[in-house]
């Protein structure tokens, strides 16, 4: 996998696949060289802090977590800084406000589906720290890829990554 052809612009970039897709993995290989905003790093970080179990997830530490990627989204939108922004997709409304808050505050917007089979999300998930629940990963994998939809001709460029080979 290559990366992507990159810009001089500062860049908001939207990584959007269901659990388990391998949004992290993508983000990592694509666009190391970017700030990212990964939900599951903060609440990994904040249960570490707590003491708590990898499989271990409270609705405290969620709330924390989203609040805390919200701050650095908007930290980076202040500063300029390029970052990208990891979603299940969950929240299409949020995910429109940021475009365009990125789109006027002068970022080359971008958003990528990680495409994966349920089978193949369901089977990594079971070997994840921190597991969900399969309805759960049902759910959002039919969200995400419906909010992607929903927001690719929103930003500059658009396009579906699949990651069904990589574990």
């Amino acid at each position: 996998m290559s990366k992507l052809v990159s810009t001089n612009k500062k860049r908001a970039i939207f990584v959007l696949g269901g659990p388990a897709a391998g949004k992290s993995h993508i983000t990592k290989k694509l666009f190391s060289d970017v700030a990212s905003l990964d939900p599951d790093e903060f609440m990994a970080q904040m249960n570490v802090e707590k003491g708590y179990e990898p499989n271990e997830i409270h609705n405290s530490i969620r709330i924390k977590a989203g609040a805390k990627r919200a701050f650095e989204t908007r930290n980076a939108l202040l500063v300029g800084q390029s970052f990208v922004y990891q979603s299940t997709g969950w929240y299409v409304s949020v995910l429109r406000v940021l475009i365009n808050l990125a789109k006027n505050n002068g970022y080359y917007t971008e958003a990528y589906y990680v495409e994966t089979s349920l089978k193949k999300a369901l089977e990594r998930n079971k070997y994840r720290d921190r597991v969900v629940p399969e309805e759960v990963v049902r759910l959002r994998s039919e969200r995400a890829r419906e909010t992607f939809c929903q927001i690719k001709n929103l930003v500059d460029k658009s396009g579906v990554i699949s990651n069904e080979q990589s574990n």
